[in-house]
Parts: structure tokens; C-alpha cells; sequence
């Protein structure tokens, strides 16, 4: 009988196919269940409830529960552990630190993954999710109790978190004290912190206590607490206080009057260099140290004088509060001033130069110099400029100051000179190889570069570099676009130059738009994104995240002092306008300058101030004294605003005059 031969089983199916004809094999597919893993943990769960296939006994408490011990082993490292030594241990009694509910509640998230915390049940879980290993668990609990972080609280949470090495718990603790720290200091609990735990917190520079006399206190009062045995802490305690922000008269009064103060040596020589701190005030350039640095990390823009409407000159400062996207008054500078120069040298703000009046000849130029203090907020005026200076640049580099070219009586000037805060005297320099004014500068890597500005009655292309050894001007590769009056700044290893003026074919001053950046490392200048619009005599100011922000300034095409806050982000070569001035203003100076926590918080929002100070944070859907629409085209590349005024007062009837701002004349 001969031998059937059956076909293969795929011949069967569809042998028309030429899929099947194909010599390949079966393409394949794999499947995922996005439930198979939840059901599970229901059939668990009630396989565990029915006692069904359980193969072990946890014991706490007296208490027996069933369960399935490879759950267990999935869950907890210390069963994991213990099953992989002994996989015959089916009962396992638990510590007497363990509670009921805390097993319970553990079992419940490993069959479900789901676990219910309380104030009153999270610690008992804690423990036993310690104790067990299981890291998830603990995870949860230490996301629980930092979310109910209060100051009656934190200092026992501390403790927990510190006992059993919680470092992400210690962290948002640490945080949260040292936020609130003069509120959890006034609890009993704080007394109940090691001098290791306190020293810690008053160390910080991010501190945000109200000032370095009320940490102090603070720390005495936890001294004082237990003296006898606290006192051999004072020194380490107080190595961290600040006692060179605390004003003189508090020294003697309330710092002085504790007796660690003077009968602990270590103690008494911080007290005593305080003391000498503020005896010479011109000379705490050259006495800087941990404790004289403040304790702040809130940098601001911050604007100083300018021309204002209605020819008026500003004497104050502001800063830009960029979350709020508003302008606050910080204090006023002793002299109005317009065409003057800043710069921040350790912490200080100098203010130098400039002029009283709008007149823009530079004959009413000055040389005056001030020194702004933001840990006292207070102004203290230095040895003035060997030269009246209007329309010329200011810079710190190294532990000096250098003042470069400007206009005054004279005229244009080329000069330069060196200010040294430790003698509190200027020097010159050797002179720019021209008269120019109306430039601008900055420094990179401890190099000092200007650029631009009027000379020989023509805007100019330069840049030079300041040799410090051979106290010479080195050219470097000029601009693209001739400028003055324009802005320049340094962000991450390059520098940049935006806006000003430059001179057309017909001789006329225009705005100039375009945005140059230098590399000083291959000695050349690339064009990148252009201004929202031309603009010249402005603010610049560079803050840490690589922004620059540029600050009023003249709209040539519009010939209106500009109020927009214009920011260009380095990263993604982008402009936006990011908020506004209080009133157009245009020849400030800007900068960016650290402020003591205490000082950022306590300024607020000005509204209808002078026109001494020129600063309004009211402004009105519609102007109705002026009656003035501004309307930004979008089609309009060179960012050009056009102005409607409307023909009478709509309030009063009467006429509306439109005063032009007062341009520098070129000479």
C-alpha cells in the first residue's frame, strides 16, 4: 500500500496566495496588554482575601496575615533577601516597631498599588516601609510629609529626615526653613536644632531673613536658650554672621550689649571688624570678605535716570521685576543725571558723568561720582572724574574703573582715565587714537573693548581693545555697520552691539536696526537677528540666563522716546518685547545688579510719583489728556511706529502739544 504524502498545513490556507508561495516564513507582530498587569494585581489581591494558594505568614503584632511570599519578594528587598537564603521560611515574625496598620497598609499597595497616607498613619509606614525595604513606599511617604511642610512641623521632619538619611525629605525641609526662617525660629521646636543644624541655616546666602540684625538675635536667642552649655558654640555661630551689614549703631547698641560678644575672643574680633568696616567707608572696597558679601541671589535690571516727557530729568532708580513684568522705585540717586555712565564693581553701583540739564552740547557736563551701597541702601560720593564726562563709557575690570572718550565744554574727547577704589583717585590713561563720544563698551574674559561712536563728524566702524601692559588701543576688526549711540554687551564668549545711529547717503542720522556679534577669538563680527525697531540712547543690561534686555531709547522713525522693554534671547537669536517703562524715557543707564532679599522684597510698585523721580505704573486704555494711539505694523520691517494724535483734548477741548525729545546735536 503506498504511502500517503500530506501537504503541509499552510497549503491548506489560502495556497492561491503568493505570500504563502514565498519561501520567507510567517511575518510576525508582538501585542501588549495595557491591562493584563492591573488584572493581575486583582486576581492577586483576591486570591490573598480568599486565602487561596498562599504560601506564607507575616506576624506583627500578634496579628497573622496570608500572603503570597513572591509578591513579597517583588515588592521588598528585605524579603527578597531573606527567601533567597531560606525558600523553605514560610512564617515571618515581624519587629515589635512594626505596627498593624503598617503591614496592613503596606500589603495593600503590593497587591494593588494603591496606598492611602494620612497624618495620622504616614509615619507608621514609614517605619515599616524602612524596615522592609520597600523604596517605593518610602518614596510616597516622604512625598506626603514634604507636601504638609508647616513651621510647626519642620524642625521634627528635619530630625526624621536626618535619622534615617532621607536626603530628598532634608532637602525640601532645608528649603522650606530657610524661606521661613524667622517664623520657624520664634517656635519652640527650633530650640530643639544641634549648633551644627543652626549653623547651617544662618550660613546660607540665600537666607531670607529680614536682615543680618535679626539673624543675630536669632542665633543669640538659641545660645542664650541653654548658655552653659551652648556658649562653646558662639564662635562657630557667629563666624557666620554678617556683622559688617549690621549698621554701626545697632553694633553698639544691641550686638555689643551680650556678653559671648566681648568675653569671647573669636567673637569679639568679628564685633571689632565691623566696627573698623564702617569707620571708612571710602575704603571698604579693599576690606571685602565672606562677611561683608550679602546674602542674596536676586539679581534685577535696573535702570537709573533718563529724560523723561515734558523735559524733565530723572533722578531715580528703578528695577525691572521681570516676573511681574512691572517697574519698581528702589531709591533716587542724589543728582538727576541723562548721558552718564554705570557700572557694578564688587557689589557696588557707581554712577558717573553725565549731565543735569538736556542740553546736549556737553557743556553742562559733569564729573561727579557716586557709589551705591544696595546692602544699606544708601549713596556715598567718591573722588569725581579728572574730566567732566557726558556721553561716554564706564567699566568695571579687575578690582578698577575706567572711563573712556565722551563729550564736554570742550568737545569730543579722547581721553581716558583709571579709577582705584583702595586709593579713591583717578588717573589717565593714554587717550583713544581719536575724539569720539556717543560709543559704547564692554569687557569679555578681562579684556575691555569699545566700539563706535561720533567722530571726526562721522559715525565710526572701530573697535578697539584696551592694552592693559603697554597701556595702548589695539584695533580689532571694525563693524559691519558704522554706529553711535548705540548699545554693546558681552554674553558668554561674545560680544554684541545693537541699534544706534549711523549717517545715510543724504547725511541724515538714521536708526540703525541691525545686530552685530564679536568673536574676539577669530577677530570677526557676524550679523545676526534684528531689532523689533531702531533704536539709540538706550538702557542695556545682561542678566545671568544669557538675556539681554534694552531698556527705552529714541525711535528715530517715529522720533518718540520709546517705553518697550525689548529682551533678545541669545540662545534662540530671538527679540520679543517683554514689558514696558512707567513713562518713554530714553539716555539712562542700565545694568544688572544683585539686591539683598530684604531690600528686593520691600520695594513695591509706585504709582503717580513726580515728575521729580518721572515714574507712573498706571497706564490708561486710552490717553486722555494726549489722546495718543500707537499702532505697530506688522508688515513693517524695520519695526516702524505710527502715531495718530488725535485733533483735540476728548476731557477738555483744547489742543493736545506733542513736545519732541531732545536729540544730541552733532558736532
Amino acid at each position: 500500500m503506498a504511502t500517503k504524502v500530506l501537504p503541509p498545513p499552510y497549503s491548506r490556507v489560502a495556497p492561491s496566495s503568493d505570500i504563502w508561495r514565498s519561501n520567507a516564513p510567517p511575518p510576525s507582530k508582538s501585542f501588549h496588554s495595557e491591562h493584563h498587569s492591573t488584572q493581575m494585581l486583582v486576581q492577586l489581591s483576591t486570591l490573598r482575601t480568599e486565602r487561596v494558594l498562599c504560601d506564607g505568614t507575616l506576624i506583627a503584632s500578634g496579628e497573622h496575615f496570608s500572603v503570597h511570599r513572591i509578591i513579597l519578594a517583588s515588592c521588598s528587598e528585605y524579603f527578597r533577601d531573606i527567601f533567597k537564603r531560606n525558600d523553605n521560611l514560610r512564617d515571618i515574625q515581624l519587629g515589635n516597631a512594626i505596627s498593624k496598620l503598617g503591614v496592613e497598609l503596606l500589603l495593600q499597595y503590593a497587591y494593588t498599588s494603591e496606598i492611602t497616607l494620612t497624618l495620622e498613619n504616614v509615619h507608621m509606614v514609614l517605619l515599616a516601609a524602612v524596615h522592609l525595604r520597600m523604596s517605593q513606599v518610602t518614596d510616597l511617604c516622604i512625598e506626603y510629609l514634604t507636601s504638609t511642610l508647616d513651621v510647626q512641623n519642620c524642625v521634627n521632619l528635619l530630625q526624621l529626615a536626618e535619622r534615617h538619611n532621607f536626603a530628598r525629605l532634608k532637602k525640601a525641609v532645608q528649603d522650606f526653613i530657610v524661606d521661613e526662617f524667622l517664623q520657624v525660629s520664634a517656635t519652640s521646636g527650633f530650640q530643639e536644632l544641634n549648633a551644627d543644624q543652626v549653623t547651617f541655616f544662618i550660613s546660607q546666602d540665600r537666607m531670607a531673613a529680614g536682615s543680618e540684625m535679626q539673624l543675630f538675635k536669632v542665633a543669640a536667642r538659641w545660645l542664650e536658650h541653654d548658655l552653659v552649655a551652648r556658649e562653646q558654640y558662639a564662635p562657630q555661630l557667629m563666624r557666620h554672621i554678617r556683622f559688617p551689614l549690621i549698621s554701626s549703631n545697632d553694633l553698639v547698641d544691641h550686638v555689643q550689649s551680650h556678653d559671648f560678644m566681648m568675653n569671647n575672643h573669636e567673637c569679639h574680633q568679628y564685633l571689632l571688624e565691623a566696627l573698623n568696616y564702617h569707620l571708612v567707608p571710602h575704603r571698604q572696597h579693599t576690606l571685602q570678605n565672606s562677611r561683608t558679601r550679602m546674602r542674596s541671589v536676586n539679581e534685577v535690571v535696573l535702570a537709573t535716570g533718563g529724560e523723561l516727557p515734558h523735559q524733565d530729568v530723572s533722578n531715580l532708580l528703578m528695577i525691572f521685576d521681570e516676573s511681574h513684568s512691572r517697574w519698581k522705585k528702589l531709591t533716587t540717586m542724589p543728582l538727576r543725571r541723562v548721558d552718564h555712565s554705570i557700572a557694578v564693581l564688587n557689589h557696588f553701583l557707581y554712577v558717573a558723568g553725565g549731565q543735569v540739564t538736556l542740553n546736549s552740547n556737553g557743556k553742562e557736563s559733569i564729573g561727579t561720582v557716586h557709589r551705591y551701597d544696595p546692602r544699606f541702601n544708601t549713596w556715598l560720593q567718591m573722588c569725581p572724574m579728572q574730566q567732566r564726562r557726558a556721553f561716554f563709557h564706564l567699566t568695571a575690570l579687575g578690582d578698577s574703573l575706567y572711563a573712556i572718550g565722551g563729550k564736554n565744554e570742550q568737545g569730543a574727547l579722547a581721553s581716558a582715565e583709571v579709577y582705584s577704589p583702595t586709593e579713591n583717585k583717578w588717573k589717565y590713561l593714554k587717550g583713544l587714537p581719536e575724539k569720539s563720544y556717543a560709543l559704547a563698551g564692554c569687557c569679555i574674559k578681562n579684556k575691555l573693548f569699545v566700539s563706535g561712536g561720533f567722530s571726526n563728524h562721522k559715525f565710526s566702524r572701530n573697535l578697539y581693545l584696551y592694552g592693559q601692559e603697554g597701556d595702548d588701543w589695539i584695533p580689532r576688526c571694525p563693524m559691519n555697520t558704522a554706529r553711535g549711540f548705540h548699545m554693546m554687551c558681552s554674553v558668554r564668549d561674545m560680544i554684541y552691539v545693537m541699534g544706534g545711529n549711523h549717517l545715510n547717503t543724504y547725511g541724515d542720522r538714521v536708526d540703525v536696526t541691525s545686530v552685530e556679534k564679536y568673536n574676539p577669538l577669530h577677530d570677526n563680527w557676524i550679523t545676526v537677528s534684528p531689532m523689533l525697531t531702531g533704536l539709540s540712547m538706550a538702557g542695556c543690561a545682561v542678566t545671568e540666563n544669557n538675556k539681554i534686555f534694552i531698556v527705552g531709547g529714541y525711535n528715530g522713525l517715529s522720533r518718540q522716546r520709546e517705553k518697550d522693554i525689548h529682551c533678545y534671547n541669545v540662545a534662540e537669536d530671538e527679540w520679543d518685547v517683554v514689558g514696558e517703562l512707567p513713562k518713554a524715557s530714553l539716555r539712562m543707564a542700565c545694568c544688572t545688579l544683585t539686591l539683598p532679599y530684604n531690600l528686593f522684597q520691600e520695594t513695591s510698585p509706585r504709582e503717580n510719583v513726580s515728575t521729580t523721580g518721572g515714574i507712573s505704573l498706571n497706564r490708561s486704555a486710552s490717553n486722555a489728556t494726549g489722546g495718543i494711539s500707537v499702532n505697530r505694523s506688522a508688515s513693517n520691517a524695520t519695526g516702524g511706529i505710527s502715531i495718530n494724535r488725535s485733533a483735540s483734548n476728548t476731557s477738555t477741548g483744547s489742543n493736545f502739544v506733542v513736545r519732541r525729545p531732545r536729540t544730541p546735536t552733532l558736532r
